[in-house]
């Protein structure tokens, strides 16, 4: 009676093994569109890796424009792919990339959302510019200009479009709402869904240190999507992003 019991057990755990596998190896639409976005975005740092590390090599900025304005592109080029794959589902990849929430713009692909910018005087002006470090500081790696101080504080501790972890991106972040490949032919750079763009540099939360130039700030520019080097207490247009993988 007990080896039969036994054998009932054994029969039954398998079953029920079996039934979790299956379960298992059933990846629904929402899954595998969640995995290939973060499979992109891996692919995608992995590459501006590789473009920085060279760049700390070199200090040649020409060439830091051209190979991360590639890894730009490529990962850019995963969206279209995406929507055909997975056309119908019903899934973020089956949606358009960019989301234009009113006030703010959400990246599909990047898992970003972004600070819309405005041309009315008000905190998300595109013409108010603000520094990474105080002016006079004598660490230029504080993070305490008015950048942080001023403008994160206030759109964060504003919880603007009802969120609070609001932050300065990073130089590959900002990056990836470049509407085209370095140089670009228009300018702003940028999709007007994003609203007013100020056309020129703005300021990343991307430090950097140079043998020539000294502690500085990687900066990318809307006016030609290129990217280089400022001192940290340069004055920039800001746009404030959340989120991500």
């Amino acid at each position: 009676m007990k080896t039969t019991n036994c054998i009932g057990i054994a029969s039954l755990l398998v079953t029920i093994f079996a039934a979790a596998g299956d379960a298992r190896a059933e990846v629904l639409p929402q899954q595998a569109c969640a995995a290939a976005r973060i499979n992109a975005a891996g692919k995608y740092t992995a590459c501006q890796a590789k473009a920085l590390a060279k760049f700390e090599a070199s200090y040649d900025y020409e060439a830091l424009r051209a190979s991360s304005s590639k890894c730009q592109t490529k990962y850019a080029a995963v969206w279209p792919k995406l929507q055909s794959k997975f056309a119908g589902t019903g899934t973020p990849c089956d949606q358009l990339r960019y989301i234009d929430n009113a006030t703010t713009v959400s990246d599909n692909l990047t898992g970003l959302q972004w600070e819309k910018k405005t041309d009315d005087n008000t905190l998300h002006d595109r013409d108010n510019a603000y520094a990474y470090t105080s002016a006079g500081d004598l660490d230029e790696s504080n993070a305490d200009g008015n950048a942080f101080d001023d403008f994160i504080f206030n759109v964060a501790g504003s919880c603007f479009a009802n969120n609070c972890d609001w932050r300065l991106p990073t130089r590959e972040e900002l990056q990836t709402i470049m509407a085209e490949a370095y140089p670009c032919t228009t300018s702003p750079c940028i999709a007007a869904t994003f609203g007013p763009t100020s056309a020129g540099f703005h300021v990343t939360a991307s430090k950097v240190t140079s043998d020539v130039l000294g502690e500085g700030l990687l900066v990318v520019s809307f006016a030609d999507g290129g990217v280089t080097q400022f001192a940290t207490s340069a004055v920039l247009p800001a746009r404030a992003v959340r989120g991500g993988f």
